[in-house]
């Protein structure tokens, strides 16, 4: 892991043994600090390098002596350092004792109200981003500065007008109880939809596609009960490939990455010796009424045929994936097919179910 030193702005790397820092939560701009830029001689001629001295000045007067930022401390030359990255950001979001929420748009003073707060921030681009819902909930502490490094609040403090503009829930984001303790029944689906694609930088959608659920499970691992197998779904797409020597026709490098996925998430089930059961599944076109106008439905029956891309409304997904995570998996992997069967099954009810 490669740090930067809050006082030198020198990186350093860091194997055996990683000390305290701060880690930056920021949208980028013109003229970031690369890996390359940082050790160049013109760095302190580019405009990302005030953010990186702001950012690095806060750090020191928190005392802390290292701080971590995205721009400059992973060499994205490099493909398998980005997908370690990728796969490694929510753990080091979770170590950090501070992020430092960076909103170079918004200036408060103190006599701005919270009603005044909130209609600041919810425009903002940074809640927006793919990255947005680690950075929040993976540190303990969140610390959100303005324009000119003024502090506008914590996590903690701005809790009711985060939960506001996010809809995470207020008790995670006040830090009052862990997100898994106590828990009986739980789905939690975090996924970008191919629609998303095109707005969106590719590394969010790997990171909210493969990253986040592949630590999710390694995450949920350890508090697993061999007594009682912790059920882990993982909603893929019914073109994504799990033969990584194949070209997906549909989506091509999505398909192909939500297919590694798929791959990944049974490995670990697999490897936990029956603690996790892992089941994955595999809807087409998910439906949802109403949702479109007349000429967007047409054209996505049009795509439908074109690539023979199944369908299934958003009511038997959601009680496909009820019904198998409380009752038990019928199989590792479910087609569309078996998802709009289980569903319409589990939404007629039991007293209509044939044996």
């Amino acid at each position: 892991m490669r740090l930067i030193n809050s006082i030198t702005l020198q990186l350093e790397f860091i194997s055996d043994w990683i000390p305290d820092y701060v880690i930056l939560s920021h949208t980028w701009g013109e003229e970031e600090v690369s890996f390359q830029d940082i050790q160049g001689p013109d760095v302190d001629k580019m405009k990302g390098h005030i953010k990186l001295q702001n950012f690095c000045a806060q750090a020191a007067r928190d005392c802390f002596d290292y701080a971590w930022m995205d721009t400059c401390c992973i060499d994205k030359c490099s493909s398998a350092e980005l997908s370690e990255a990728i796969n490694s950001m929510y753990k080091w979001y979770n170590l950090a004792k501070i992020c430092y929420a960076y909103l170079e748009n918004v200036t408060v003073s103190s006599n701005t109200s919270d009603l005044q707060i909130l209609e600041l921030l919810r425009p903002r681009r940074w809640f927006t981003r793919g990255w947005t819902l680690q950075e929040l909930i993976a540190p303990s502490q969140v610390e959100f500065y303005g324009k000119t490094w003024n502090n506008i609040g914590s996590k903690r403090s701005l809790r009711n007008t985060l939960c506001d503009i996010t809809g995470i829930d207020i008790h995670v984001l006040g830090g009052e109880e862990p997100i898994f303790q106590n828990f009986v029944d739980c789905i939690r689906l975090i996924a970008v939809t191919p629609s998303n694609l095109n707005t969106m930088p590719y590394e969010d959608v790997c990171k909210i596609c493969q990253g986040y659920p592949v630590y999710g499970i390694e995450t949920v691992a350890p508090l697993a009960s061999k007594a009682k197998s912790f059920r882990f779904i993982y909603v893929s797409g019914a073109k994504a490939e799990r033969d990584q020597t194949k070209k997906a026709w549909v989506l091509r490098e999505y398909g192909l990455m939500r297919g590694k996925t798929e791959s990944m998430i049974l490995s670990h089930a697999a490897a936990s010796n029956k603690a996790i059961e892992a089941w994955v599944a595999k809807p087409g076109l998910i439906n949802v009424p109403g949702q479109d106008s007349y000429t967007a439905s047409i054209g996505k029956a049009i795509l439908c045929a074109v690539v023979d891309l199944p369908k299934v409304d958003v009511s038997q997904m959601a009680a496909c994936l009820i019904n198998q995570a409380v009752e038990g998996f019928e199989k590792e992997t479910l087609p569309n097919g078996d998802l709009v069967r289980i569903g319409e099954t589990a939404l007629a009810g039991p007293e209509n179910e044939t044996s």
